[in-house]
């Protein structure tokens, strides 16, 4: 079998789960970007190839796929940053699903986004670029995720949810169907939303309530 290159950018425990991802698909030839100063030489079993560096290079010598393998909670601006640069140099950037993943045939998924073992996308929902559907999370039937959304370990969002651009919905957080969640915000861990989320809000508890409004990105 001839296995495309790609390269994970970043060397994480999210990098380590992509790198499982990939690695249970047996169809790619994995070189990990270490993003810090380090003299570690593999991950996982696949080669560190280089650093930020050396990506334009990297390129040239055949890598022509990539997945971003730095995680966020709220933040974005890494991700976004890391995204633009890749797409200046050329990369294409693929879907990645494990294969223990059940996701629909009738649902669509943007260039990047990458869903986790035991995650769940059921039919009509559309999901953004460079989403993160992390392990055991549930996108139930016709909900739609904004760019660079990331739905965290055991969340649970019920029929046509709206998940706007940058949004964290965090660790075992659940919500009521048709709520839509502005871009920006951040839901805690465990929290309840049962009615709408302005953009930019930080909301936590059963039921949700806005703890804060964050600062917009620059």
């Amino acid at each position: 079998m001839d296995r495309r290159k790609i390269l994970v950018i970043g060397a994480g425990g999210h990098a380590r789960v992509i790198i499982d991802c990939l690695l249970e698909s047996e169809n790619w030839q994995i070189g990990a970007i270490e993003r810090k100063d380090s003299d570690k030489k593999e991950i996982m079993g696949c080669p560190v190839v280089g650093s930020d560096e050396d990506i334009p290079s990297l390129f040239k010598q055949g890598f022509i796929h990539a997945v971003i393998g730095v995680g966020s909670v709220g933040d974005t601006t890494i991700r976004r940053r890391i995204y633009t640069d890749l797409k200046k140099i050329g990369f294409k950037m693929p879907v990645i699903i494990h294969p223990r993943a059940i996701v629909s045939k009738h649902s669509r998924i943007g260039e990047g986004t990458v869903v986790f073992p035991g995650a769940i996308v059921n039919p009509g929902s559309r999901i953004g670029c460079n989403c993160i559907v992390n392990s055991g999370a549930i996108v139930e039937h016709d909900c739609v995720l904004g760019d660079f959304a990331h739905t965290a370990p055991g969340s649970r969002l019920a029929g046509t949810v709206t998940i706007c651009n940058d949004v964290h919905v965090g660790i075992g957080a659940i919500v009521r169907e048709k709520i839509t969640i502005g871009e920006h915000s951040l839901i805690g861990a465990g929290t309840v939303v049962v009615k709408d989320v302005e953009p930019y809000s930080l909301m936590i508890g059963v039921p949700a309530r806005l703890l804060k409004k964050l600062e917009p990105v620059i």
